[in-house]
């Protein structure tokens, strides 16, 4: 994330909480596109109310600018001004507590945004990856407390391959939480990513801009959302698959192109 300039990193109440309201989403795949609207004006507000979760304040202790590559599989890849690892901040977050969420799903959701996913520019393949102190360490039962937590619907369950499955009865055109898998030890997971994107992008170029997503042209954000976590001495990566929704330009019809086999060809190079 950056400030004014577009260069200086600089940590983003809006960001945060529209990291915040994308993960909500993403978690109630179970609603119609009606019924989530009025859920999320009712806890995020809009234009006919205010939101009930305020950022009150972020505090960033001797913060660390660096310059890093956001492409580490690559030896001579560009540099961009980022917040060093080992950073801490404090984020404060005001709630006025109401039927449709409570505090408890707040503290939930602030869980499981940290941990699926990340803040900032390629946050999708590992960077800006944040630990919660004090909190429970990310294993696929505590997942899935915090998920049954924020969305009580009984949509999340434990899968046979030790990973989480959502089961929902319409396949709404956004993009919902499928599946989460955590996958094994490595202390240099983002160079790993790198590569996987860069090899299956090769091999594949037409279907990989519908089934992992592009950068250029119509624009398509990764349905594969991967983060990291540190877990003792070790990072592991989680991988949130959502659902497939690539743009729609009137010419160019990429749903035909979507590959899940693709998709699960990236994710075994990484778990």
């Amino acid at each position: 994330m950056s400030g004014a300039d577009g260069t200086t990193p600089e940590l983003r109440a809006p960001s945060i909480k529209g990291a915040l309201r994308f993960w909500w989403r993403a978690m109630n795949g179970h609603l119609t596109i009606e019924e989530l609207k009025k859920q999320e004006g009712q806890i995020f507000g809009d234009t006919s109310q205010r939101s009930r979760i305020i950022i009150k304040g972020i505090e960033l202790t001797s913060p660390k600018i660096v310059k890093r590559s956001p492409l580490p599989h690559r030896e001579r890849g560009f540099m961009k001004e980022a917040f060093d690892t080992r950073q801490f901040f404090t984020l404060k977050i005001g709630f006025i507590d109401n039927a449709v969420f409570t505090i408890e799903q707040v503290k939930s959701l602030v869980y499981l945004t940290f941990t699926l996913g990340g803040l900032g520019n390629r946050s999708r393949r590992g960077f800006g990856s944040v630990k919660l102190s004090g909190t429970d360490k990310p294993t696929i039962s505590v997942i899935l407390k915090h998920l049954k937590t924020v969305n009580p619907k009984g949509i999340f369950e434990e899968n046979t391959e030790g990973g989480i499955s959502a089961r929902y009865n319409r396949e709404n055109a956004y993009p919902f939480i499928k599946e989460i898998e955590i996958g094994r030890p490595d202390n240099d997971l983002l160079r790993i990513i790198g590569d996987a994107t860069h090899f299956v992008m090769r091999d594949n170029p037409y279907p990989y801009k519908a089934s992992i997503g592009m950068g250029a042209g119509d624009r398509f954000s990764s349905p594969i959302y991967v983060s990291v976590v540190q877990q003792n001495k070790d990072n592991l990566p989680i991988i949130t698959t959502l659902n497939t929704v690539p743009p729609q330009n009137g010419q160019k019809n990429y749903s035909r192109d979507i590959s899940l086999s693709l998709q699960k060809e990236f994710k075994r190079q990484i778990l």
